[in-house]
């Protein structure tokens, strides 16, 4: 007799049932499913952003889940992912959100409270075996940023440059309030041309809504920026850059003048006078600078440009105009690398 099993019948008949599937018959779907090897899952590029996360702000957790198929790696194309939490104060892993797995990507976005432990875990199916990623660890950190920045627009070479602004702090509420007092600025400079910061000056922030105050030498021209560093609680921030030029002051002196005053119409107009740069002891004459001759008709408020000098040996400088109506004039200097721009007096004529 062939070995089977008894199923109880009435009366407590017996039933033989044979176990052996017959050779001309499919194995039933449960039967092919167990028989069937799973094929491995594994989850790759896992990433989490930003990092480190900001407290209290949305970061995300993204992934890739594919399958092992013929020796290839291929998307899972659905199901779901868990992503899971582990606290560093202990516990265990805890589901945080269900993200819905698409094309093999997988991403859940999370709002950010304390550092700890990320990883994905899929469950399998009844053809994949499960899978978990490599837990990732997030720091999380308060953002800071700031505000209020100010700097000098020009300065003469060796002349002392004061920097100030304030530094903030993210709250729960998304609100930006005083980093407070203590907290460590450094002062930065970026010399034109080049693309590296260098640390000039340090200060702290006040209890005056974090406030703080730097001064420094100023030698060449450049970009200026305070920068914090951050700690094991804040993010580090950095302001924006301010372009401070560093160079030697010019002027014209009062000897500026365009005559005759007043003047016949269509006769010529001579425009004079004499450009200084400053130096170490003092001033000492600008030669070979181009001197722009500007003109502002009477009622307007538009400066125009009619030509151009060149200063002499001495700063000194003349060119002559037809008169043609009544208006103000004055020298521009555009300034340099080396040298600051600088304007005369104006000087009305009038034409009759």
């Amino acid at each position: 007799m062939n070995r089977g099993f008894l199923l109880p019948l009435l009366a407590g008949a017996l039933l033989t049932v044979p176990l052996a599937v017959p050779a001309n018959a499919a194995a039933p779907a449960w039967v092919r499913a167990e028989l069937t090897e799973l094929a491995p899952s594994a989850f790759s590029d896992v990433r989490a952003t930003p990092v480190p996360a900001h407290r209290w702000e949305p970061f995300a957790v993204s992934a890739r889940l594919t399958r092992t198929v013929d020796g290839k790696a291929v998307p899972v194309q659905d199901g779901h992912a868990d992503l899971q939490y582990f606290d560093l104060d202990g516990g265990a892993w805890t589901t945080v959100c269900v993200a819905e797995v698409r094309d093999g990507a997988v991403r859940c976005e999370r709002t950010a409270d304390r550092p700890g432990y990320w990883r994905y875990r899929y469950a399998g199916t009844w053809e994949t075996a499960p899978a978990v990623s490599t837990p990732q660890f997030v720091d999380v950190r308060v953002r800071t940023s700031f505000a209020g920045t100010t700097s000098p627009a020009q300065l003469r070479r060796g002349e002392r440059a004061t920097f100030t602004g304030h530094l903030y702090r993210m709250t729960e509420k998304q609100m930006a309030e005083p980093a407070g007092k203590g907290a460590k600025i450094v002062l930065e400079f970026q010399p034109t041309g080049s693309t590296a910061w260098t640390a000039v000056a340090t200060t702290t922030t006040t209890a005056d809504r974090g406030r703080y105050s730097v001064t420094t030498t100023a030698q060449r021209t450049g970009l200026w920026r305070t920068r914090y560093a951050g700690s094991t609680t804040y993010l580090g921030a950095s302001s924006r850059a301010h372009a401070v030029k560093v160079g030697s002051r010019t002027g014209f002196t009062s000897a500026f003048n365009a005559a005759p005053e007043p003047v016949r119409k269509g006769r010529p107009i001579t425009v004079s006078g004499r450009l200084l740069r400053g130096t170490e002891e003092g001033w000492a004459s600008a030669s070979g600078a181009a001197v722009q001759i500007q003109f502002r008709a009477a009622g307007s408020s538009v400066w125009t440009t009619l030509g151009s000098v060149k200063t002499a040996k001495k700063g000194t400088f003349s060119r002559s105009f037809t008169a043609v109506k009544d208006g103000a004039w004055r020298a521009v200097y555009a300034g340099s690398v080396t040298y600051f721009a600088s304007s005369s007096k104006a000087d009305y004529v009038d034409v009759r």
